[in-house]
Protein backbone atom coordinates (compact mmCIF):
# COMPACT_ATOMS: atom_id res chain seq x y z
CA UNK A 1 0.00 0.00 0.00
CA UNK A 2 2.76 2.62 0.81
CA UNK A 3 4.83 1.36 -2.18
CA UNK A 4 1.99 2.22 -4.24
CA UNK A 5 1.26 5.40 -3.03
CA UNK A 6 4.82 6.59 -3.08
CA UNK A 7 5.20 5.27 -6.96
CA UNK A 8 2.22 7.09 -7.78
CA UNK A 9 3.50 10.38 -6.21
CA UNK A 10 7.06 10.30 -7.92
CA UNK A 11 4.38 9.74 -11.43
CA UNK A 12 2.79 12.70 -10.30
CA UNK A 13 6.00 15.15 -9.78
CA UNK A 14 7.78 13.89 -12.76
CA UNK A 15 4.60 15.20 -14.65
CA UNK A 16 5.02 17.97 -12.89
CA UNK A 17 8.16 18.43 -13.42
CA UNK A 18 7.67 17.88 -17.28
CA UNK A 19 4.50 20.10 -17.51
CA UNK A 20 6.90 22.93 -15.75
CA UNK A 21 10.10 22.17 -18.21
CA UNK A 22 7.41 22.49 -21.46
CA UNK A 23 6.06 25.88 -19.88
CA UNK A 24 9.50 27.38 -19.13
CA UNK A 25 10.45 26.02 -23.09
CA UNK A 26 7.88 27.64 -24.91
CA UNK A 27 7.70 30.91 -22.90
CA UNK A 28 11.53 31.35 -24.10
CA UNK A 29 10.46 30.28 -27.53
CA UNK A 30 7.92 32.82 -27.31
CA UNK A 31 9.91 35.75 -26.45
CA UNK A 32 12.19 34.49 -29.28
CA UNK A 33 9.38 35.06 -31.79
CA UNK A 34 8.06 38.05 -30.16
CA UNK A 35 11.37 39.97 -30.31
CA UNK A 36 12.57 38.90 -33.92
CA UNK A 37 9.25 40.45 -35.12
CA UNK A 38 9.58 43.62 -33.65
CA UNK A 39 13.55 43.32 -35.02
CA UNK A 40 11.67 43.02 -38.39
CA UNK A 41 9.17 45.73 -38.01
CA UNK A 42 11.92 48.54 -36.57
CA UNK A 43 12.39 51.73 -39.00
CA UNK A 44 16.50 51.85 -38.98
CA UNK A 45 17.80 55.50 -38.99
CA UNK A 46 21.21 55.60 -39.93
CA UNK A 47 21.51 59.08 -38.86
CA UNK A 48 22.03 57.31 -34.99
CA UNK A 49 25.04 55.53 -35.92
CA UNK A 50 28.42 57.26 -36.14
CA UNK A 51 31.08 56.15 -38.83
CA UNK A 52 30.51 55.75 -42.97
CA UNK A 53 27.02 53.70 -43.64
CA UNK A 54 27.31 51.89 -47.20
CA UNK A 55 24.51 51.80 -49.46
CA UNK A 56 25.54 48.73 -51.98
CA UNK A 57 23.62 49.19 -55.58
CA UNK A 58 23.04 45.66 -57.22
CA UNK A 59 25.15 42.80 -56.05
CA UNK A 60 26.20 42.84 -52.12
CA UNK A 61 29.07 41.20 -53.17
CA UNK A 62 30.15 43.65 -55.43
CA UNK A 63 33.38 45.44 -54.97
CA UNK A 64 33.52 49.26 -54.41
CA UNK A 65 33.90 51.01 -57.32
CA UNK A 66 33.38 54.97 -57.99
CA UNK A 67 30.01 55.79 -59.43
CA UNK A 68 30.42 56.57 -63.67
CA UNK A 69 31.51 60.20 -64.17
CA UNK A 70 32.20 61.19 -60.14
CA UNK A 71 35.70 61.11 -58.95
CA UNK A 72 36.84 60.98 -55.31
CA UNK A 73 36.67 63.85 -54.03
CA UNK A 74 39.93 65.87 -52.58
CA UNK A 75 40.77 65.01 -48.88
CA UNK A 76 41.48 69.40 -49.24
CA UNK A 77 37.90 69.55 -49.91
CA UNK A 78 36.41 67.36 -47.25
CA UNK A 79 38.50 69.73 -44.50
CA UNK A 80 36.50 72.30 -43.16
CA UNK A 81 37.97 75.52 -44.78
CA UNK A 82 38.41 78.88 -42.20
CA UNK A 83 37.55 81.55 -43.90
CA UNK A 84 40.59 84.43 -43.07
CA UNK A 85 39.60 88.02 -42.29
CA UNK A 86 40.27 90.47 -44.82
CA UNK A 87 42.63 92.81 -43.77
CA UNK A 88 41.59 96.13 -44.29
CA UNK A 89 42.70 98.80 -47.58
CA UNK A 90 44.34 101.50 -46.65
CA UNK A 91 42.07 104.69 -47.56
CA UNK A 92 43.72 106.53 -50.25
CA UNK A 93 42.83 109.98 -50.39
CA UNK A 94 42.07 111.49 -54.07
CA UNK A 95 43.15 114.63 -54.97
CA UNK A 96 40.88 117.37 -55.28
CA UNK A 97 40.99 118.97 -58.46
CA UNK A 98 42.46 122.37 -58.29
CA UNK A 99 41.01 124.92 -61.38
CA UNK A 100 42.94 126.25 -63.53
CA UNK A 101 43.00 129.83 -62.07
CA UNK A 102 44.95 128.37 -59.12
CA UNK A 103 41.76 129.27 -56.63
CA UNK A 104 41.00 126.34 -54.34
CA UNK A 105 37.73 124.52 -54.95
CA UNK A 106 34.96 124.65 -52.29
CA UNK A 107 34.30 121.63 -49.99
CA UNK A 108 31.25 119.98 -49.97
CA UNK A 109 29.80 120.66 -46.21
CA UNK A 110 29.44 117.74 -44.06
CA UNK A 111 26.39 116.52 -43.19
CA UNK A 112 24.13 117.16 -40.33
CA UNK A 113 23.08 114.12 -38.17
CA UNK A 114 19.32 114.12 -38.37
CA UNK A 115 17.72 115.77 -35.56
CA UNK A 116 15.08 113.91 -33.40
CA UNK A 117 11.46 114.40 -34.54
CA UNK A 118 9.63 116.52 -31.73
CA UNK A 119 6.01 115.23 -30.88
CA UNK A 120 3.58 117.43 -31.76
CA UNK A 121 0.50 117.89 -29.40
CA UNK A 122 -2.98 118.76 -30.65
CA UNK A 123 -3.48 122.27 -29.01
CA UNK A 124 -5.92 122.51 -26.80
CA UNK A 125 -8.34 125.84 -26.48
CA UNK A 126 -6.65 128.51 -24.91
CA UNK A 127 -7.64 131.57 -22.81
CA UNK A 128 -7.75 134.41 -25.57
CA UNK A 129 -7.55 138.25 -24.32
CA UNK A 130 -11.19 139.96 -25.19
CA UNK A 131 -10.13 143.57 -24.30
CA UNK A 132 -7.05 145.86 -23.13
CA UNK A 133 -7.32 149.16 -22.30
CA UNK A 134 -6.15 151.97 -19.95
CA UNK A 135 -8.32 154.88 -17.71
CA UNK A 136 -6.58 157.59 -16.30
CA UNK A 137 -3.83 155.91 -14.87
CA UNK A 138 -4.95 152.52 -14.91
CA UNK A 139 -5.04 149.39 -16.77
CA UNK A 140 -7.10 146.58 -17.41
CA UNK A 141 -7.01 143.76 -19.26
CA UNK A 142 -10.21 141.00 -19.62
CA UNK A 143 -10.15 137.47 -21.04
CA UNK A 144 -12.66 134.76 -21.23
CA UNK A 145 -11.88 131.13 -21.71
CA UNK A 146 -12.05 130.11 -25.62
CA UNK A 147 -15.38 129.74 -26.91
CA UNK A 148 -17.91 128.70 -29.87
CA UNK A 149 -19.86 131.54 -29.88
CA UNK A 150 -19.55 135.10 -28.67
CA UNK A 151 -18.64 136.58 -25.60
CA UNK A 152 -17.43 139.62 -24.02
CA UNK A 153 -18.52 142.82 -21.86
CA UNK A 154 -19.72 145.96 -22.82
CA UNK A 155 -18.15 148.62 -20.72
CA UNK A 156 -20.13 150.84 -18.87
CA UNK A 157 -18.83 153.73 -16.93
CA UNK A 158 -14.93 153.56 -15.99
CA UNK A 159 -13.91 151.71 -12.96
CA UNK A 160 -12.24 154.27 -11.54
CA UNK A 161 -14.94 156.40 -11.32
CA UNK A 162 -16.01 153.97 -8.21
CA UNK A 163 -12.62 154.44 -6.64
CA UNK A 164 -12.35 156.22 -3.10
CA UNK A 165 -13.04 159.69 -3.51
CA UNK A 166 -9.80 162.19 -2.18
CA UNK A 167 -10.02 162.97 1.43
CA UNK A 168 -8.74 166.73 0.58
CA UNK A 169 -9.34 168.51 -2.32
CA UNK A 170 -7.58 172.17 -2.73
CA UNK A 171 -9.53 175.32 -3.22
CA UNK A 172 -7.78 176.05 -6.96
CA UNK A 173 -9.65 172.69 -7.93
CA UNK A 174 -12.81 173.68 -6.02
CA UNK A 175 -12.94 176.93 -8.19
CA UNK A 176 -12.17 175.26 -11.49
CA UNK A 177 -15.17 173.15 -11.58
CA UNK A 178 -16.79 173.77 -14.99
CA UNK A 179 -20.31 173.57 -16.66
CA UNK A 180 -21.49 170.29 -18.30
CA UNK A 181 -20.51 169.80 -21.54
CA UNK A 182 -22.57 172.48 -23.67
CA UNK A 183 -25.28 173.33 -20.58
CA UNK A 184 -23.83 176.85 -19.69
CA UNK A 185 -24.59 178.04 -15.93
CA UNK A 186 -24.34 174.46 -14.41
CA UNK A 187 -21.09 175.13 -12.48
CA UNK A 188 -22.73 175.90 -9.97
CA UNK A 189 -24.61 173.31 -9.57
CA UNK A 190 -21.98 171.12 -9.45
CA UNK A 191 -20.15 172.87 -6.95
CA UNK A 192 -23.35 173.33 -4.73
CA UNK A 193 -23.05 169.08 -5.18
CA UNK A 194 -19.57 169.00 -4.37
CA UNK A 195 -19.96 171.07 -1.00
CA UNK A 196 -22.71 168.43 0.21
CA UNK A 197 -19.75 165.80 0.63
CA UNK A 198 -17.12 168.13 1.50
CA UNK A 199 -16.43 170.86 3.90
CA UNK A 200 -14.33 174.09 3.38
CA UNK A 201 -11.30 173.96 6.01
CA UNK A 202 -9.78 177.48 7.54
CA UNK A 203 -6.56 176.89 5.00
CA UNK A 204 -9.29 177.32 2.06
CA UNK A 205 -8.89 173.68 1.39
CA UNK A 206 -11.85 171.18 0.77
CA UNK A 207 -12.29 168.16 3.33
CA UNK A 208 -14.39 164.87 2.98
CA UNK A 209 -17.36 165.05 5.70
CA UNK A 210 -17.09 162.71 8.29
CA UNK A 211 -13.65 161.36 7.12
CA UNK A 212 -15.60 158.62 4.90
CA UNK A 213 -16.40 157.70 1.38
CA UNK A 214 -19.61 157.87 0.17
CA UNK A 215 -21.72 155.01 -1.43
CA UNK A 216 -20.35 153.70 -4.79
CA UNK A 217 -23.86 155.69 -6.44
CA UNK A 218 -22.24 159.17 -5.30
CA UNK A 219 -18.44 158.68 -6.21
CA UNK A 220 -18.56 159.06 -10.58
CA UNK A 221 -20.65 162.61 -10.56
CA UNK A 222 -17.86 164.06 -7.85
CA UNK A 223 -14.85 162.15 -9.95
CA UNK A 224 -15.98 163.35 -13.30
CA UNK A 225 -15.70 167.47 -11.98
CA UNK A 226 -12.84 166.77 -10.68
CA UNK A 227 -11.09 165.31 -13.70
CA UNK A 228 -12.42 168.47 -15.46
CA UNK A 229 -11.30 171.08 -12.88
CA UNK A 230 -7.65 169.60 -12.96
CA UNK A 231 -7.34 167.61 -10.15
CA UNK A 232 -4.63 164.69 -10.91
CA UNK A 233 -6.50 161.58 -11.21
CA UNK A 234 -3.60 159.31 -12.21
CA UNK A 235 -1.97 160.25 -9.01
CA UNK A 236 -4.90 160.16 -6.72
CA UNK A 237 -5.27 160.34 -3.24
CA UNK A 238 -6.04 156.42 -2.50
CA UNK A 239 -2.85 155.91 -4.46
CA UNK A 240 -0.30 157.99 -2.09
CA UNK A 241 2.06 156.10 -0.37
CA UNK A 242 0.88 152.92 -1.14
CA UNK A 243 1.81 149.83 -3.35
CA UNK A 244 -1.29 148.66 -4.99
CA UNK A 245 -0.82 145.03 -6.35
CA UNK A 246 -3.06 144.01 -9.31
CA UNK A 247 -7.01 143.12 -8.54
CA UNK A 248 -7.63 139.93 -9.88
CA UNK A 249 -11.21 139.13 -10.23
CA UNK A 250 -12.65 135.57 -11.61
CA UNK A 251 -16.41 135.32 -12.94
CA UNK A 252 -18.56 133.50 -14.84
CA UNK A 253 -20.73 134.38 -17.71
CA UNK A 254 -24.26 132.50 -18.14
CA UNK A 255 -25.19 131.85 -21.63
CA UNK A 256 -28.25 133.46 -23.46
CA UNK A 257 -31.45 132.85 -21.55
CA UNK A 258 -34.72 132.71 -23.31
CA UNK A 259 -35.41 136.55 -21.76
CA UNK A 260 -32.11 137.61 -24.11
CA UNK A 261 -30.31 138.27 -20.81
CA UNK A 262 -26.94 136.88 -19.96
CA UNK A 263 -25.93 137.04 -16.34
CA UNK A 264 -22.70 137.85 -14.54
CA UNK A 265 -22.09 134.96 -11.59
CA UNK A 266 -19.65 133.24 -9.37
CA UNK A 267 -17.71 136.72 -8.85
CA UNK A 268 -14.60 135.94 -6.68
CA UNK A 269 -11.46 138.37 -5.95
CA UNK A 270 -8.75 136.36 -6.49
CA UNK A 271 -5.82 138.67 -5.68
CA UNK A 272 -6.03 141.52 -3.49
CA UNK A 273 -4.47 144.92 -4.49
CA UNK A 274 -3.88 145.11 -0.46
CA UNK A 275 -7.11 147.18 0.49
CA UNK A 276 -10.14 145.49 1.15
CA UNK A 277 -12.10 149.52 0.14
CA UNK A 278 -9.60 149.26 -2.98
CA UNK A 279 -10.73 145.86 -4.03
CA UNK A 280 -14.82 146.16 -3.53
CA UNK A 281 -14.71 149.40 -5.58
CA UNK A 282 -13.07 147.23 -8.48
CA UNK A 283 -15.69 144.50 -7.81
CA UNK A 284 -18.59 147.05 -8.26
CA UNK A 285 -17.12 148.93 -11.35
CA UNK A 286 -16.51 145.48 -12.80
CA UNK A 287 -19.93 144.38 -12.35
CA UNK A 288 -21.55 147.68 -13.99
CA UNK A 289 -20.78 146.66 -17.34
CA UNK A 290 -22.80 144.36 -19.45
CA UNK A 291 -21.82 140.63 -20.40
CA UNK A 292 -22.89 139.11 -23.71
CA UNK A 293 -22.38 135.20 -24.49
CA UNK A 294 -23.95 133.54 -27.47
CA UNK A 295 -22.72 130.15 -26.87
CA UNK A 296 -25.28 127.85 -25.06
CA UNK A 297 -23.04 127.09 -21.93
CA UNK A 298 -21.55 129.48 -19.19
CA UNK A 299 -17.40 130.89 -20.34
CA UNK A 300 -15.43 131.27 -17.33
CA UNK A 301 -13.34 134.90 -17.50
CA UNK A 302 -10.46 136.57 -15.68
CA UNK A 303 -10.10 140.61 -15.12
CA UNK A 304 -7.05 141.96 -14.04
CA UNK A 305 -7.15 145.75 -13.08
CA UNK A 306 -3.83 147.60 -12.41
CA UNK A 307 -2.84 150.61 -10.98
Amino acid sequence: MTDARELWLRAQERKRAITSLGLACAGAALLFVAALVLDLLTVRDYGDFSGPVTVRLGSPEAPDRPAPGRTEPDAALTEPVTAEPAEPQPQVSRPEPVPEDGTAAPQPAPAKPSEPRETVQAPTKPAFAVQKGSESGNAYELSFDAADGQVGRTFGPPIWLYMPLPYTVPDVVYRDIPDYQGIAGTAAQRKEAFATLYSRQADGSWKLKGGSTPDYQERPEIWAMLEEAGYDVANADYKDGKSLRPVVILFRVSPLSRSGEVVLEDVFIESSSGYSDIDKAVRYGFTQGQFRNSGAVPINGRFTYRF
